[in-house]
């Protein structure tokens, strides 16, 4: 899957992206996670360098462990209607690129969740 570069999931079925899914998908620079997905695996998106855009659906609350870690290149991240309550550790650790800070509905920040961020 290393040449992957965009990612838009449209199966009605899909309803999580499991833990390593594209881990280390180096060439992948978008991914569009629909309204079905509700989780997205630890670790499921971790070090795609290339990433930069992110849109994720208002149905997942929860970014988890290392989701997006030693993503290099990401500068954005959008979750449609905020969602996000909870991000766990190392969850955009590395992200040199990236922003970090608290979302408007953040209830729980995991350690490291925005280490090295800018």
């Amino acid at each position: 899957m290393s040449s992957l570069v965009s990612i838009k999931l449209q199966s009605p079925s899909l309803s999580a992206i499991d833990d390593y899914a594209f881990w280390g998908c180096t060439r992948l620079s978008s991914i569009n996670v629909p309204s079905n997905v509700s989780s997205v695996g630890s670790y499921a998106l971790s070090g795609c360098t290339r990433l930069k855009n992110v849109w994720m659906s208002n149905n997942v609350d929860t970014i988890n462990i290392g989701t997006f870690k030693d993503c290099t290149s990401l500068t954005a991240f959008s979750n449609d209607g905020g969602s996000i309550q909870y991000v766990n550790a190392s969850a955009f650790m590395n992200c040199t690129s990236l922003p970090g800070g608290a979302g408007p509905n953040y209830k729980s920040i995991g350690n490291y969740a925005y280490a090295n961020c800018s």
